[in-house]
């Protein structure tokens, strides 16, 4: 996913902030955008977004499986707070869920 072309998104954006992603039961294109701190998934076919919070700190990098499904937003170190990863996970009823929250204190 990491690369792609978003039409309408990609242009705005570094891409290391947004990403393709499957979500939903059908396995549904949307685009990932990292808003600050908070992840924003957008729906291509409807236009519909969704927002998910977690990060206490703006979102620096977005790292996409290949399959799509599985997600790495980083959040960067800050006044001796160690950088965070949160890793989420698509499925067809939230969207996108966090699965894990990883402090990362050697990369301080």
């Amino acid at each position: 996913a990491r690369g792609r072309q978003i039409d309408g998104v990609g242009d705005m954006l570094p891409r290391r902030i947004a990403a393709l992603v499957s979500c939903g039961d059908a396995g549904g294109r949307h685009a990932l955008v990292a808003s600050s701190a908070t992840l924003v998934l957008r729906d291509l076919n409807s236009g519909t977004q969704r927002h998910f919070t977690g990060h206490s700190r703006p979102v620096e990098l977005l790292e996409v499986s290949e399959s799509g499904i599985w997600i790495a937003s980083i959040q960067g170190a800050h006044d001796h707070v160690p950088p965070v990863v949160r890793l989420w996970c698509c499925d067809g009823f939230c969207g996108i869920r966090c699965a894990a929250t990883l402090q990362c204190p050697a990369l301080s």
